[in-house]
């Protein structure tokens, strides 16, 4: 990395050697790592006559719409400027004008500020290409427009008596994605920010890589990092952006709610592009996921992830939970909780003897109940969530038991007599129901339990 040394000079470390660095150079270092905040700087030129009061008016009314009773709404126009730190002692900041300057002083200090919306209705013709240098609220606003319009339609899918009305691309997913990269990006990069939207999918690339520490597998869990901090400060007080890194998981879960895959990060080092995709959209996962919603069930992120990655496998394991979701294997085993109350610890107890005690006097008819449990399969059918289903599918065929094997997603169900082959179509009937795939196997209870075996070695 970059640095300064007590004579004044910058140098960075090549192989073995320490190289000397032009300051220039070694300041768009610094800001494109995020350890300069190159929004809170002023901007050199500019005066409190280049702001456009009508770009200050917008933003006075996104606060209003959203935070009636915040106090900024009560200051003066330099004092609300200053709240948002636009202006720092008497001066306009980077950040000031990257929100409020008129257009044309925009063009004029800030070239790169230039954002670029294509529209493809087909693969190789463009039906609508845009390129403008405009205040970014104004640019938020522009694309909302756009994406509430004709050029994202939705689709109706039928819920029982009601209808789930799913978009191309979420409005929420695409004003998060829009507010990331006009934030995020590297303004001392002279690319633009280009957003190509097709029927297929959107992808929004902007200039500068990812800040140091964070990368694709791990954007869903690392701490936020404002390469552009007063400016994203500014935003959280307009009440746009979280500070949190809330938006990243916003984009998620917008898709996958509606059964979409899950979106895309990349980057080559010197830009990021997010790919948020509307092919391939599975409806009776959307439809799971919005009875759960309606019936007061917490669907949360990481529930989605993993249905997500079902949609593709047959099953998951640890490590690849792990993955998808971007954690450690420790914490992706954490579904359940910490402690159990006593009477959750007898209860199953209990069902263990009474399992025990039913197939050794060979009373089927308790088995349902001996396999009845509260510690661990409430808590796994938040990421199973057609597992009840396929239980009761089991026993309405025929079974006299069934339970979740393990930690899942394997389902085991119990039998005597014929039609075994029925409770299996039933079980799989079930899941293919709930929007999943899967496969059946058919297995006799082994009469006799763990053998040991004697082995004689004859002698050569």
């Amino acid at each position: 990395k970059p640095y300064g040394t007590t004579a004044g000079l910058y140098k960075q470390r090549v192989g073995k050697n320490c190289m000397a660095l032009d300051p220039v150079v070694f300041q768009r270092a610094q800001i494109s790592s995020a350890a300069v905040d190159w929004s809170g700087a002023p901007a050199i030129g500019l005066g409190l006559q280049d702001l456009d009061p009508l770009q200050i008016e917008r933003a006075r009314q996104i606060l209003r719409s959203k935070a009636p009773s915040s106090g900024l709404l009560e200051l003066s126009e330099i004092e609300f400027l200053q709240g948002l730190e636009a202006v720092r002692d008497g001066r306009v900041t980077h950040a000031g004008m990257l929100l409020f300057a008129r257009r044309e002083v925009l063009a004029r200090y800030c070239p790169q500020a230039q954002f670029h919306y294509v529209f493809h209705d087909s693969e190789t013709t463009v039906a609508r290409n845009d390129i403008d240098r405009m205040p970014l609220l104004e640019v938020v606003e522009r694309m909302e427009h756009v994406f509430v319009g004709p050029l994202n339609p939705e689709r109706e899918i039928e819920l029982g008596l009601f209808k789930l009305r799913i978009p191309q691309f979420p409005i929420e997913g695409v004003r998060e994605a829009v507010l990331n990269a006009l934030t995020h990006r590297d303004y001392q990069n002279p690319g633009e920010i280009l957003l190509r939207h097709s029927a297929k999918e959107l992808v929004v690339t902007s200039p500068g890589g990812f800040v140091d520490g964070i990368t694709p597998d791990n954007i869903l869990r690392h701490e936020a990092v404002p390469r552009n901090r007063t400016l994203a400060n500014a935003l959280v007080k307009l009440r746009l952006v979280e500070s949190s890194g809330i938006g990243r998981k916003r984009i998620f879960r917008s898709a996958l709610v509606y059964g979409k895959r899950r979106p895309e990060y990349s980057t080559d080092g010197f830009s990021v592009t997010l790919r948020i995709f509307n092919q391939g959209a599975h409806e009776a996962l959307a439809a799971l996921i919005a009875r759960l919603d309606a019936q007061g069930a917490d669907v949360g992120l990481d529930e989605l992830l993993v249905l997500d990655a079902l949609r593709s496998q047959d099953f998951i394991d640890v490590s690849e939970a792990a993955r998808v979701l971007q954690t450690s294997r420790e914490d992706a085993r954490r579904v359940l909780p910490e402690s159990y109350s006593k009477a959750d610890t007898v209860h199953n107890i209990g069902r263990a003897a009474l399992f025990v005690a039913a197939m050794a006097a060979g009373r089927m008819d308790l088995l349902d109940e001996a396999t009845q449990d509260r510690v661990h399969q409430p808590q796994r059918a938040a990421l199973f969530p057609p597992l009840f289903d396929i239980f009761t599918a089991a026993k309405g065929s025929g079974a006299h038991a069934a339970w979740l094997s393990g930690a899942g997603s394997s389902v085991a169900a119990i039998c005597s007599g014929e039609g075994v082959r029925e409770v299996a179509a039933a079980m799989l009937g079930a899941l293919e129901g709930a929007g999943m795939t899967g496969r059946t196997l058919v297995t006799r209870i082994a009469p006799k339990g763990a053998e040991v075996a004697t082995v004689e070695l004859l002698e050569a």
